[in-house]
């Protein structure tokens, strides 16, 4: 809905229209119209707006950014720095157990995505574009 409500305050659109799914994109080797990423980019901060993100990272995670090391590894997932970049595999893996996690340093809490009600993947796209992780 956020999506559709970019449309309808950025693009000079009479009808509200249902993406085209992206499995047709890529069997067809289309590429997304502009307006399409701009829509995304507007529910991206709508939904999750920088300042209330980084607050809420912060609050969880006790930093205003999460660095890979041993301790970090340790207070996320009860591992190793090595483990634990051969577990996520790579930023995005990283992120995602960020976005989703409902545990940190032996404390329960709400994960980033159920506090915001967007997808894992929405998540941690934001948290890549905020900088608030290093991997």
């Amino acid at each position: 809905m956020a999506h559709e409500l970019g449309h309808a305050l950025m693009h000079d659109q009479v009808i509200l229209h249902r993406d085209i799914p992206s499995d047709d994109l890529i069997s067809t080797k289309k590429k997304r119209p502009t307006v399409e990423y701009q829509a995304d980019k507007f529910a991206s901060y709508f939904l999750m707006p920088a300042k209330l993100v980084r607050q809420s990272f912060y609050d969880l995670y006790q930093s205003e950014k999460f660095k890979l090391d041993e301790a970090s590894s340790f207070a996320l997932a009860n591992c190793t720095s090595v483990e634990l970049r051969r577990r996520t595999k790579d930023l995005r893996g990283l992120t995602r157990l960020l976005a989703y996690t409902s545990f940190y340093n032996s404390k329960p809490s709400e994960s980033l995505s159920g506090i915001f009600k967007v997808s894992v993947e929405a998540m941690a796209i934001r948290l890549e574009e905020l900088e608030l992780v290093e991997y």
